[in-house]
């Protein structure tokens, strides 16, 4: 709907209806809090989202996936890179230099391989995951 006032078309905005919140951290009052959101990411009906502490702990740092207005499970990782693939499989690289396949209905590690040092960002294609680190890259094959 626009209204028009002085000369000027402006947009009314219906009221915002709250159609559910998913809380997937706690402790994220404001600017000066050590924890922040690093990604938000969907994997089919799951959105997995990438929780980072910069007090690098683990209590607060990890991998959260809702779906629909339900948090399905927290993993604890150390500040993880958070990416999903096409076909809903989940991938976190935590600070520590573990790379993880994880479980979309559990968060329980499916699988998991050392990196040469902590991953700045992930990307998964069909049949690969591939990891930066710095000026470089390292290219994690996938099993069906």
């Amino acid at each position: 709907m626009f209204t028009a006032g002085r000369g000027v078309l402006s947009r009314q905005h219906p009221p915002l209806v709250r159609r559910g919140a998913v809380p997937v951290a706690a402790n994220i009052p404001g600017p000066d809090s050590p924890t922040e959101i690093s990604v938000v990411t969907s994997a089919g009906a799951m959105v997995a989202v990438g929780v980072h502490d910069a007090r690098l702990t683990e209590c607060v740092s990890g991998v959260a996936a809702a779906e629909g207005a339900t948090l399905r499970w927290f993993r604890r990782l150390l500040n993880p890179v958070v990416a999903t693939s096409q076909a809903g499989r989940i991938f976190a690289a935590s600070y520590d230099s573990v790379l993880h396949e994880l479980d979309p209905a559990t968060g329980r590690t499916l699988w998991s391989m050392p990196t040469p040092a902590p991953v700045e960002t992930l990307s998964v294609g069909a049949t690969m995951v591939v990891a930066s680190i710095g000026f470089a890259a390292t290219a994690y094959p996938l099993l069906p």
